[in-house]
């Protein structure tokens, strides 16, 4: 079985195995996900539990956010899909964490690639002529999971 991930065909690994999930569950960040690394360089912790949290919150009932047996055995993921909106409000919300209180007129955004569940993240912004621009960046190095721009006065 093949699957489309980040923009290519792949196939689909093997099942995951319980002790993975467990791993998962065990891995669970208390409090805030985000971690300070330095200016504008934020760490975004994700866990089954915050991932379970959002799919309620905004009633996305799709099993690959919360249902670890469905999204690596049915799907063919190698574990729990981030919410393409949920990088995308993470990116904004470094804008608060780093202080910024400038009006937002305009913000843009765009999932290049999936993150899953666990994985190492960070976020990463700087100023520009007329806003930001924020990177979310995964565990692999170039393109950004997700992408976000902000025009702002």
């Amino acid at each position: 079985m093949a699957r489309l991930v980040g923009g290519g065909w792949r196939r689909a690994s093997a099942p995951g195995s319980p002790a993975a999930a467990e791993a998962a569950v065990a891995a669970r960040t208390a409090g805030s996900p985000f971690r300070g690394a330095g200016a504008w360089d934020w760490h975004f912790d994700t866990d089954p539990t915050l991932l379970m949290r959002f799919s309620a919150a905004t009633a996305n009932a799709h099993r690959i956010h919360y249902d670890w047996p469905y999204a690596t055995r049915v799907e063919g993921c190698p574990g729990l899909v981030v919410h393409g909106p949920l990088m995308t409000l993470a990116l904004a919300e470094t804008l608060r964490l780093e202080g910024r209180a400038e009006r937002v007129t305009r913000v843009g955004h765009r999932n290049n690639r999936p993150l899953f569940c666990g994985q190492p993240a960070r976020l990463r912004g700087r100023r520009t002529a007329d806003g930001f621009a924020l990177d979310l960046l995964g565990p692999e190095a170039g393109t950004p999971c997700t992408s976000l721009t902000v025009t702002a006065r």
